[in-house]
């Protein structure tokens, strides 16, 4: 009888705690509710990288390289895997002309565009873009190498921008949000980011005005991930940043500090650093506000971005593949599944609209400082401070070692040149006139 009593007491208590669950403010409470609804795990994450970027069942997308057959060839798994997700997709072809000497030679290239339409009248535009090719296998216009070929597979740069597409498109399909969201995998993103500018041409002036905002996925993985929106805090890149945190370790900002690239931005003005380049370049230099979003880690003592403390490199070289990011980026699929699920939290909130609706008009405004006559301003107006800063300089010194006035007089040698006072300060006149001398006596 006792035992039953004890066993009615235990059931009584484990209903009540059913009933009324203690709620936890704790981050993994949130988490765990969170996977349960929609997250792309990490597991996700890394199988979609290796089904993307292929092995023993997928050798052709090993080899992507821009305007290459295999890049071609991910660009038609990439269309098929979007249209069997529920996604409007198209390929959009391409032409670049690349001139070496006397050698002119035309590539093709194709974006391919998915769309998540809203249903809405005159909907606003949220662009996501990754390009898709890497340069595993060298590129020449006769004999100039436009690109040349590393070996590596191109899993880190940039397969893991487009995994983490494709699985966060499987995620939304089927979901009705405010804006119509395009997905845009870019094709020759090696080659000056030539998808990218395509695609930007593209765009009717209209649809440049109606996008609320661009991200660019690239080299996801490493020991950071940041987010990059201006040289200053932005509403829509601090809504990105913040909502990150929801969801793992949150996105790092760029410091102020970190070493410049010299790669030419805009009118033959060199500033520019890893932020700055990739798929949401020409985006930005049509005044699109955009965030770009890459990992890897600024904290070394080398002069660029590194991908993790105490290990090389491996993108453009051959160990860019999905074996040595598992021996060298523990943790990747992580930060893959971070930003999935920031993005969809951040599309799929009731207030992302409103908040980013302003951000084109609240950014800062560069066209005065990006004018060409501005370096040579600069120039000048840096001589006029050196030179007026010598003017104080010039009299400390001349105060502090005065220059002593010496005065000389001018006499004249009484009794000649050989008795006077050579080591007076004064200076002797002799008069006596030279006898004439002989034009043949020699000089």
């Amino acid at each position: 009888m006792k035992n039953f009593s004890k066993v009615l007491i235990c059931a009584l208590v484990l209903a009540l705690l059913l009933a009324f669950p203690i709620k936890s403010d704790g981050y993994f409470s949130a988490a765990a509710e969170t996977q349960t609804d929609y997250a792309v795990t990490s597991a996700e994450a890394e199988a979609m990288l290796k089904k993307f970027v292929g092995g023993e069942s997928g050798k052709e997308r090993l080899d992507r390289t821009s305007f290459s057959e295999g890049e071609k060839l991910a660009a038609q798994f990439i269309a098929d895997f979007m249209n069997g997700a529920g996604w409007e997709t198209r390929t959009d072809e391409f032409e670049y002309t690349a001139t070496a000497g006397r050698k002119t030679e035309n590539f093709r290239s194709q974006n391919v565009v998915s769309v998540l339409k809203c249903g809405k009248e005159n909907a606003k535009r949220v662009i996501v873009g990754a390009n898709y090719d890497n340069q595993t296998s060298d590129v020449k216009v006769g004999d100039y190498p436009l690109l040349k070929g590393t070996e590596g597979h191109g899993a880190y740069m940039n397969g893991t921008g487009v995994a983490t597409l494709l699985a966060l498109a499987q995620k939304l399909t089927g979901i009705r949000l405010d804006f119509d969201l395009y997905f845009v995998f870019f094709g020759a993103g090696e080659v000056y980011n030539r998808g990218a500018e395509s695609y930007a041409e593209s765009l009717k002036a209209t649809e440049i005005a109606d996008t609320l905002m661009m991200v660019n996925l690239q080299r996801i993985g490493g020991d950071k991930i940041y987010a990059y929106s201006d040289e200053v805090k932005t509403d829509h890149g601090t809504y990105v940043t913040e909502k990150s945190k929801e969801y793992g370790e949150g996105f790092h900002s760029v410091a102020d500090t970190i070493p410049r690239m010299d790669v030419e931005y805009v009118l033959g003005i060199g500033y520019t650093h890893m932020g700055m380049v990739g798929g949401s370049r020409p985006f930005a230099d049509r005044n699109v506000p955009y965030v770009n979003v890459f990992g890897g880690t600024f904290d070394t003592f080398g002069f660029a971005l590194d991908e993790s403390k105490g290990k090389k490199n491996i993108a453009y070289t051959k160990d860019d593949t999905t074996a040595a990011m598992d021996e060298r980026m523990s943790g990747y699929a992580d930060k893959m599944a971070n930003v999935a699920n920031t993005l969809y939290g951040c599309f799929t909130s009731d207030d992302f609209a409103e908040s980013v609706k302003n951000a084109r008009e609240n950014k800062m405004d560069y066209s005065l400082i990006m004018t060409e006559w501005i370096p040579y301003v600069i120039v000048i107006g840096t001589l006029i401070l050196c030179a007026l800063a010598m003017i104080p300089i010039a009299g400390h010194f001349s105060k502090k070692y005065p220059i002593k006035k010496i005065t000389r007089k001018v006499k004249v040698a009484v009794f000649g040149m050989d008795y006077e006072d050579k080591d007076s300060g004064d200076v002797f006149i002799d008069l006596k006139k030279s006898e004439p001398r002989d034009p043949f006596d020699g000089y």
